[in-house]
């Protein structure tokens, strides 16, 4: 059994409603509905749950409900499972709170994010009551508004996600919705903003920077160390950190302290660029970590990182939070290590980390997601850094 497992098996022993499935999850919503038969019968809870579909004219087939309660195909983090979950929640009859609740808990995502012209519909319409024909009517009026102003007006301030959601549940009829979605034109569409401003911000504290690179530089020749005021003036913390613990240049040869793969190396504690040499063409760590796998999927990486940054439009949700995660994790805790703080910072670093998740419109980390769960744990012992990197270890070899 691997760490992360035992973690995760201890929280479910702690509070069964950790962990479970995303098909028990959803299948013990049917309850409510009505359902009295097995929770753990595929066919008869996807039955069920089409039959819901149907009363509330959602289109849907049973061989995808009854992949989702067999277990054989979670919904993941894309743009279609996202709006299957948003039709899931009208089939519902949800609310807004309970659509928020719903993703977070169960989905593992975020409830809403505004900038999408689709996303921001349903998030009107399940703040005011209104059931899935009428979002489909509202949604299709709407494109065709949108189609209709031609360029928007550039002065136009660009929202925050997080700002237009709040905007957004003030609306209190459709009319003041279109008089919203022509006002905030250049809003829609304009993704990760906040995320990529907090990112940056992050990666200033963190990544090495021009000046690390020439003093690294300028003492690979004699390998002499740094002296105390060097160590002083570097910049990044990924940088201080590794001569915090090495009085060598040796382990720099042919590295940059400015890139990504310098950083993330760092902060994982492995060496990355041994997944890129010859005949490792196809062993990349975010992809074959011994973690479970919705721990493992969007993992952070290079490649992840750069699409976040440049604005890809393939770029989803739990990808861009993973990474804000990883990142603010690190420089939470090895700021503490270097300035030699020995307190218990468990509290401090999860108050810390649902501020910086929701200044990206993001929640708080969740004990039952399997990637939270890392830092979380990490977090709760003496040496958070120290806990994180034997786990990343340890996946590295069960992936290797």
């Amino acid at each position: 059994m691997s760490y992360i497992d035992d973690i995760l098996q201890q929280s479910a022993a702690t509070d069964t409603r950790l962990c479970q499935s995303f098909s028990l999850r959803l299948a013990e919503i049917l309850r409510d509905y009505g359902y009295t038969g097995d929770l753990r019968d595929a066919d008869a809870c996807a039955l069920f749950l089409y039959n819901l579909y149907q009363a509330a004219s959602v289109p849907m087939t049973k061989s995808t409900l009854r992949s989702w309660f067999s277990g054989k195909s979670r919904p993941f983090f894309e743009a279609r499972s996202r709006q299957r979950m948003h039709e899931l929640c009208f089939v519902f009859r949800f609310t807004y709170s309970q659509v928020c609740d719903f993703f977070q808990h169960v989905y593992l995502s975020r409830g809403f994010n505004c900038r999408s012209l689709l996303e921001s519909v349903y998030c009107y319409c399940f703040s005011v009551g209104k059931d899935y024909g009428q979002a489909q009517k509202l949604l299709a009026e709407t494109r065709e508004l949108l189609n209709s102003l031609g360029t928007s007006d550039h002065r136009e301030i660009i929202l925050r996600t997080r700002d237009m959601e709040k905007e957004i549940l003030a609306l209190g009829t459709d009319q003041e919705f279109f008089d919203y979605v022509k006002s905030r034109q250049r809003s829609f569409g304009e993704f990760n903003q906040s995320a990529r401003r907090e990112l940056n911000r992050l990666l200033g504290r963190i990544q090495g920077t021009v000046r690390d690179q020439a003093l690294v530089n300028s003492h690979r020749k004699t390998m002499s160390p740094l002296s105390d005021r060097e160590y002083e003036s570097l910049e990044g913390l990924a940088v201080r950190e590794y001569f915090f613990y090495h009085g060598t240049f040796r382990d720099l040869k042919g590295q940059n302290v400015t890139s990504a793969d310098f950083m993330l190396s760092q902060i994982l504690g492995i060496r990355l660029d041994r997944f890129y040499e010859p005949g490792a063409e196809k062993k990349s760590f975010s992809k074959n970590a011994g973690l479970p796998q919705l721990a493992r999927i969007n993992f952070p990486s290079k490649q992840l990182l750069s699409d976040i940054l440049s604005g890809s439009g393939h770029v989803t949700f739990d990808a861009v939070r993973k990474m804000l995660i990883l990142l603010h994790f690190y420089s939470f805790f090895v700021t503490a290590l270097l300035s030699k703080d020995p307190g218990d910072l468990y509290a401090a670093y999860v108050d810390d980390a649902r501020d910086q998740l929701a200044e990206s419109g993001y929640g708080p980390l969740y004990e039952g997601s399997p990637y939270d769960q890392i830092f979380l744990f990490s977090a709760r012992t003496p040496r958070p850094l120290d806990t994180f990197r034997d786990m990343i270890l340890e996946a590295a070899e069960d992936g290797g």
